[in-house]
């Protein structure tokens, strides 16, 4: 029956927007995380109470940042506060959305940033990192993109490689 194909596909394409499915995008950022707050930077364990590493992850998709603090579950303590994030070093990883990069926020406990997804405007990376490597920051500031390779999103990043690098020769 054509009504219950549509009905169907309209159901299908609900479920898509409202979450997307995992992928193994969110699964290896997910493994990244808690790798990165069980470890400090010479790969040696450290207790859960006390990560070493403090993370910024960020996602444009609120399902993505849902289902990753499904994935970590209870192995690492982690917020979508910035005031929690700030005030308590026992949480090892802040999830926010790109657009709570407003200016003047300052994340300096963060040592690793972790894009989930690419941004086709360079400057929503470079706000994220700025979040995190601030004037006083006493420790390097990894940051870790995830880009899915032989697609779009990969042809983009590339090519915005080409282009910064084309304005830094510029004024070099």
């Amino acid at each position: 029956d054509p009504a219950d194909a549509a009905g169907a596909a309209a159901a299908a394409a609900a479920d898509a927007d409202a979450l997307p499915p995992l992928t193994m995008r969110v699964e290896a950022v997910a493994s990244l995380l808690a790798d990165l707050a069980s470890r400090d930077n010479s790969g040696h364990a450290t207790p859960a109470e006390r990560p070493a590493n403090r993370i910024l992850c960020f996602s444009r998709f609120p399902a993505v940042r849902q289902r990753l603090r499904e994935l970590i579950g209870e192995s690492v303590r982690h917020s979508e506060s910035v005031p929690e994030f700030q005030a308590d070093d026992e949480i090892g990883i802040l999830l926010l959305s790109p657009k709570s990069c407003g200016v003047g926020l300052n994340l300096m406990q963060a040592n690793h940033v972790v894009l989930v997804e690419p941004s086709f405007r360079a400057a929503t990376e470079d706000q994220a990192y700025a979040r995190a490597a601030r004037m006083g920051q006493t420790r390097t500031v990894h940051v870790h993109r995830f880009v899915v390779a032989d697609t779009i999103e990969a042809r983009v990043v590339e090519q915005q490689g080409r282009a910064s690098t084309s304005i830094r020769d510029i004024f070099a």
